[in-house]
């Protein structure tokens, strides 16, 4: 039995409860505990009625059918707003707890993440490199679908050597490392082969290279 709380005269009055309820979504009957449902102070039971499984669909459900308006709306607040410093943060300023937090998400997560990863190519990629932007300071940012355009731009032959792209990796022209940004005027496709031989050359450097 699960027991709530109530404040009678002063005194705690514990009141019993079934151990499992009903969602009244899908009504499925389920444990009465944080694993299945969020926590709420303001009913009797301490938790929501509406299971974590559907809250989870029907905020998704929502989020689809207002996807534009969302993406009008931060697209709006970030030109009204200036971004805050990445040296600002709070990820910035405690690197070691967030990456043990990381760690311990990607443990948990494992599976999840990683079939994320192979379903969605471009947005890892824009991801890390967001990330590896952060962690140097670069200025700008770019998105899947830059990489996407640049694919298209550059027809599928890897920008260094010329190659039909089997496969590719997605290069900073001038490297963070020499003040380059993460913008999309500042990222190429090309082959892994050019992209591991580049490594963090100017592009003049490398290209001297090879011929």
């Amino acid at each position: 039995m699960v027991e709530a709380g109530v404040v009678l005269g002063g005194q705690r009055m514990v009141e019993p409860y079934a151990s499992k309820i009903t969602c009244r979504k899908c009504g499925r009957e389920l444990e009465l505990t944080s694993d299945f449902f969020n926590r709420d102070n303001q009913r009797k039971t301490g938790f929501k009625s509406t299971c974590k499984q559907c809250m989870a669909e029907t905020g998704r459900a929502w989020y689809a059918a207002h996807q534009a308006e969302k993406r009008a709306y931060a697209k709006q607040y970030r030109s009204e707003h200036e971004a805050r410093p990445y040296e600002e943060s709070w990820c910035f300023n405690h690197h070691e707890e967030h990456a043990a937090q990381q760690r311990v998400y990607y443990e948990q997560n494992r599976e999840r993440i990683l079939a994320w990863r192979a379903e969605h190519p471009e947005a890892n990629r824009a991801g890390q490199a967001r990330r590896r932007g952060r962690e140097r300071c670069a200025e700008g940012n770019h998105t899947a679908e830059d990489i996407r355009k640049q694919y298209d731009r550059q027809r599928g032959f890897c920008y260094y050597c010329g190659a039909r792209l089997s496969e590719y990796h997605v290069d900073h022209v001038v490297p963070l490392v020499l003040g380059g940004g993460n913008g999309p005027e500042n990222i190429v496709v090309c082959c892994p082969n050019c992209n591991l031989k580049k490594h963090s050359k100017h592009p003049m450097e490398f290209c001297g290279r090879m011929l």
